[in-house]
């Protein structure tokens, strides 16, 4: 599944999110948003912190990014990304 298609199917519940709480994010927590939403069929296939160095940024700021949007930690965060790679 491409990112296209991966990005239509969780668009409606993690994607918006981070697009709706975009204001409230730190900076830090804005470049990780950032590389999710244009590349989210990382975030299902690669652990924190391959993403984390993908996106040039440490590993804690994802994590803080997905409590930021609602999420208990990163593993709940990225679970609907795994889903619809699946």
């Amino acid at each position: 599944m491409n990112d296209t298609n991966v990005q239509n199917t969780i668009h409606s519940s993690v994607l918006d999110r981070l697009t709706a709480e975009w204001d409230a994010l730190t900076p830090e927590a804005q470049k990780a948003a950032r590389y999710v939403l244009e590349n989210p069929a990382d975030v299902g296939v690669s652990t924190v912190r391959e993403i984390a160095a993908a996106a040039q940024e440490k590993p804690h700021t994802f994590v803080r990014m997905a409590r930021q949007v609602g999420f208990a930690g990163y593993d709940d965060f990225r679970e609907p990304f795994r889903d619809a790679l699946r």
